[in-house]
């Protein structure tokens, strides 16, 4: 749709036949230069200082710690609304959900993001940080847990 932005996709999970089927179709659609595919990190924290955004697309997510550690990052989220993220992501509170199998909505709800002001973009971050601080912390975890039982 002509926007011009880079997906830094991380992970080992995908086999070398699905890796290389995600290259040639970045290729026949001339998106090479806009998808850098990375072996798995395990310095996560430095990779997350360099977002503006967390993405989650997955069709299937438990508890996603990943989305956690993003918002503990203070970055706004776009995942699919499956599973437990609508309880995790506010939407329009620290970030946006879709539905993962509606490429349509993805793509409206990432250009959503681009097109807003940088101080929304930061205010959705720093919301992301402070339910993570709130919901995610040892504290909270150690009473809910206790709670529990």
């Amino acid at each position: 749709k002509g926007y011009c932005f880079r997906i830094d996709w991380y992970g080992d999970a995908f086999s070398m036949l699905y890796r290389q089927q995600c290259l040639d179709y970045c290729r026949e659609l001339e998106l090479e230069d806009c998808f850098v595919f990375h072996k798995a990190e395990k310095n996560i924290l430095s990779i997350y200082q360099q977002a503006d955004v967390f993405c989650l697309p997955s069709l299937f997510e438990g508890f996603p710690n990943v989305v956690c550690e993003a918002m503990s990052c203070g970055l706004p989220v776009l995942c699919g609304n499956v599973c437990d993220n609508g309880r995790i992501v506010q939407a329009g509170v620290n970030g946006y959900l879709f539905d993962p199998r509606e490429v349509g909505e993805i793509a409206n709800t990432i250009i959503e993001f681009i097109e807003l002001p940088e101080e929304r973009k930061r205010e959705l971050g720093a919301m992301s940080r402070k339910i993570a601080e709130r919901d995610f912390s040892a504290d909270s975890f150690v009473g809910k847990y206790i709670e529990i039982l």
